[in-house]
């Protein structure tokens, strides 16, 4: 049964009905000051007639047959009982009058808006991507000078015009080479316009591209029958999974070839940023450096830990103690994803999200060849991992780990680099579970989950990071986990990371391959800093 089945003889009551319920429900979101404030809801086609809460009714108490009927044309229409003040009709009745394609006004004052109106500079600058979902999409009444009369709902309303015009979507492609516009975020039909294309790019590798994708993909300003392109990824790299999360989706391509700049989806970058951190995690701790080309680059180096002041007598001799820098030098090594082999059927469902498909099973691959260079490699015509550190602590047993043994690899870093709050312990996922049985005389674990931040494991104070690209197994000569100052190890980055789609190679197979290429070098920037355990 249907509310307009229960109606009693009133009109417009579905309105009346789906009006108390908005009332009700900003109650239960906490966005309500009791009787203060209004909402009010057109019903007639000039948008000039319209439903209002009646004077001093809390919003929890609210029912359908509470609400008045107020004219925006008709000031004596206040003079009822129950009518709402002048202010409420002075607002509501200018956005009405003059905004007609705005059906319903809610006035509610949100903490988090009233915070925002008390600031000297009320506006909301696009930094995240809640705060980019407004963008271009709200206007701020900087001339409000007390209580909400006639004038103001005028004023208001132009406001309001303004912004419509100024955030309907464009009716011509983006020129190519065109950075990403935040406010095109914002605009739904352009976003579901940028999917379209990036769908019928996957489908055009077996020419099977419809003409709905062709002309949203001309829309866009981009070029079907271009084969790879450049994925711009975030120009900071998020430092945590949280903050990838918390991120703006304001990420833009470097056109190549025909293809020429291409918003693409923000789904297909999160996922390949969402891949790299987490089969990378060391990615959150070290220091990743982004470059906009791959030419070698030098960085200087020094630890000077060991090296102390003096004093000196009265007229004593300065003393010399020269400190050495080294030189430390970061290249560019391409890692390959290999080959995605993708059924021209899989293409075809129109049930699978092909950027979120493609864009995992691509990033996991890169995420995981460059986990293993990040902790294991040797720095020879290779990237420099963390276990290419110097040694802080050989174990008496090859085959087991004592805590006091994990407690000498800490201390075998110098106290300056132990204070740094990227300091962890790094080990494989197995190492870590022969640790996690390690008891004491009571039978009780030594190292178990924080019960601080939920998830967050700490041994001897310091954050864990599992990257089972160490070593997983227990034995002579290994090297089974590293503990140091995480920012003293730099990840490069070359900014784009090239997607390019394989037309032929699997065209006898009914399929079409997708392959992904990065570009990254790592190094240790302080000998001292980073420290690895060794198996007797």
């Amino acid at each position: 049964m249907t509310a307009p089945d229960l109606r009693p003889n009133m009109d417009n009551w579905q309105e009346r009905v789906d009006l108390a319920a908005a009332f009700r429900w900003t109650v239960r979101l906490n966005m309500h000051e009791a009787v203060a404030n209004h909402f009010s809801l057109a019903i007639n086609p000039e948008g000039t007639k319209f439903l209002m809460n009646p004077n001093q009714m809390h919003f929890s108490r609210i029912k359908a047959s509470d609400l008045i009927v107020v004219d925006a044309n008709d000031p004596a229409s206040m003079e009822g009982p129950d009518a709402p003040d002048p202010t409420a009709w002075g607002l509501h009745g200018g956005l009405h009058r003059y905004c007609k394609h705005a059906r319903c006004a809610m006035h509610v004052h949100s903490p988090y808006a009233t915070a925002l109106a008390s600031l000297a500079d009320s506006t909301l600058p696009p930094v995240d991507q809640n705060a980019c979902m407004f963008f271009n999409r709200y206007v701020i009444d900087n001339n409000y000078g007390g209580l909400a009369f006639e004038e103001e709902g005028a004023r208001c309303a132009s406001l309001l015009e303004k912004l419509e015009s100024q955030t309907t979507r464009r009716s011509k492609p983006m020129p190519l080479n065109t950075p990403y516009i935040v406010k095109d975020l914002a605009d739904k039909n352009y976003h579901n316009d940028r999917k379209l294309a990036m769908r019928g790019w996957f489908l055009e590798g077996n020419g099977r591209a419809t003409d709905a994708h062709r002309a949203a993909a001309e829309r866009v300003g981009v070029s079907l029958r271009s084969r790879d392109f450049n994925v711009r990824l975030f120009d900071t790299a998020p430092r945590s999974r949280r903050e990838l999360e918390e991120r703006g989706t304001a990420t833009q391509v470097a056109g190549t070839g025909s293809l020429g700049g291409y918003n693409v989806p923000t789904v297909l970058v999160e996922r390949i940023e969402k891949a790299l951190l987490y089969f990378n995690p060391l990615r959150e701790y070290a220091q990743v450096l982004r470059t906009e080309s791959g030419e070698p680059m030098t960085m200087p180096t020094n630890d000077d830990t060991g090296t102390n002041g003096v004093q000196l007598a009265e007229d004593g001799a300065l003393t010399v103690a020269d400190t050495s820098f080294g030189q430390i030098s970061l290249g560019a090594y391409t890692m390959s994803s290999k080959a995605l082999k993708v059924s021209w059927q899989l293409l075809d469902d129109n049930a699978v999200d092909l950027e979120t498909y493609i864009g995992d099973l691509l990033g996991e691959r890169l995420g995981r060849i460059m986990a293993d260079y990040v902790a294991t490699g040797t720095g020879s015509s290779q990237p420099q991992g963390i276990a290419a550190s110097t040694a802080g602590k050989t174990t008496a047993s090859a085959t087991a780990i004592t805590s006091a043994e994990i407690l000498d690899l800490i201390h075998s870093v110098d106290i300056a680099y132990r204070q740094d709050p990227s300091c962890a312990l790094v080990m494989h996922d197995s190492v870590w579970l022969y640790v996690r049985k390690l008891v004491d005389s009571n039978g009780q674990p030594l190292f178990q989950e924080s019960y601080r931040i939920p998830g967050e494991i700490r041994i001897h104070g310091f954050p864990l990071v599992i990257s089972n690209s160490l070593n997983n197994a227990i034995t002579t000569g290994l090297k089974t986990m590293v503990f140091g100052a995480m920012n003293k190890f730099l990840i490069r980055d070359v900014a784009n990371i090239r997607i390019q789609r394989l037309d032929e190679l699997y065209a006898a197979n009914g399929a079409v391959g997708f392959t992904a290429w990065a570009r990254t070098d790592s190094k240790i920037l302080a000998s001292g800093a980073i420290k690895h355990m060794v198996q007797a």
